[in-house]
């Protein structure tokens, strides 16, 4: 079976070759997405991840080949630890085998509550299917 995986700060340098074709995949498929603009680029999540800032989770199989990988950022509010979904490829992170693997893993981490924002139906399909409901529509301007 799969497994759901957190990998630690110092192991991203090793890891980011498996991965990074994932993120950018996932990077690529969001519909305004620039690699130029403000929004991260796939450079910019390896130096978060390498800094500890967000947190990189795998889905690997029993002979360690990883088929998908997702990137988190923990905000901490008053009454909450919400464990913010920043980018997801690949297969596996959501799935009905791995879902309670990963819910579990984001409680370890202190989780309380779990965000991802998609511009995608499909993605947000998925995700509602796990009990995920529409919070807000998000809007946004340069200034």
């Amino acid at each position: 079976g799969m497994k759901i995986q957190s990998v630690s700060t110092d192991l991203i340098s090793q890891v980011w070759p498996k991965v990074e074709g994932f993120l950018d995949a996932a990077l690529r498929s969001v519909p305004d997405y620039d690699a130029s603009s403000e929004n991260y680029s796939l450079e910019h999540i390896k130096v978060f991840l390498t800094q500890g800032r967000w947190q990189l989770v795998v889905a690997a199989d029993d002979d360690g080949t990883i088929h998908g990988a997702a990137t988190i950022e923990y905000i901490n509010h008053p009454n909450a630890r919400v464990a913010f979904f920043t980018c997801m490829g690949g297969k596996g992170i959501i799935s009905a085998e791995n879902y309670p693997k990963l819910m579990n893993l984001l409680r370890s981490h202190g989780a309380t509550k779990i965000e991802c924002v998609t511009a995608k139906r499909a993605v947000a399909r998925l995700w509602t299917r796990f009990g995920l409901n529409e919070k807000y529509r998000l809007l946004e301007a340069s200034i």
